[in-house]
């Protein structure tokens, strides 16, 4: 609650972000963690909110309704910058988990800087880096190898689902000043999804 506006919001903390489970790897999920927040899961959601974009099999793409509004009615920003899709008014670049420091939902307006919208604004933050190099990597797989067959199959299908990346940041190596720390940092990360499954009719 602000004192000085009529903005209402929640912020998902970098905690919340790396230690609950979230299938498919998507923020989204998170999001019905706010107040006001309802879950709505329609036919758009199973393209995780993107044209050409591979949905991970049996993943929950959640694009809630935020005070009575449509799911349809939100708006996303990351790091203060405009991500909104054009076509099904989700976010234009899915955020890769690992490179989120925390997100916020407004969950009412006032201000001119969130207009355009009727439902919720999700403004996301990214980490930067620090005076230290830091990275991660994973990968997460899902096989054939682990499944059985199917009863009305002679043998077991082919499904292979890979989903792995990695984030690296550190300083900008430049001449040290104010007590010997940098001042110029970079944070990247690259995030690679395959899928290779038959379309199997029984």
């Amino acid at each position: 609650l602000q004192s000085s506006t009529a903005e209402l919001g929640a912020v998902i903390q970098q905690k919340a972000v790396n230690d609950l489970p979230l299938n498919g790897r998507n923020f989204t999920a998170l999001l019905q963690l706010t107040p006001g927040a309802a879950p709505i899961s329609v036919s758009q959601n199973s393209g995780a909110g993107t044209f050409g974009t591979p949905t991970t099999y049996g993943a929950d793409y959640e694009f809630p309704a935020i005070n009575g509004q449509t799911n349809r009615s939100n708006f996303f920003r990351t790091d203060g910058i405009n991500n909104q899709g054009s076509f099904l008014s989700t976010y234009a670049v899915p955020p890769i988990i690992d490179t989120l420091q925390e997100f916020k939902v407004n969950s009412h307006n006032d201000q001119a800087e969130f207009g355009s919208t009727l439902g919720g604004v999700i403004n996301v933050a990214t980490k930067s880096g620090t005076n230290e190099l830091h990275g991660s990597a994973w990968e997460y797989v899902r096989n054939n190898a682990f499944d059985a067959r199917n009863t009305f199959q002679q043998s077991v299908q082919v499904f292979h689902q890979n989903e792995f990346g990695f984030t690296v940041g550190g300083p900008v190596i430049i001449p040290k000043v104010y007590h010997g720390k940098n001042k110029t940092f970079f944070f990247g990360g690259l995030q690679e999804f395959r899928y290779r499954s038959p379309a199997n009719s029984f």
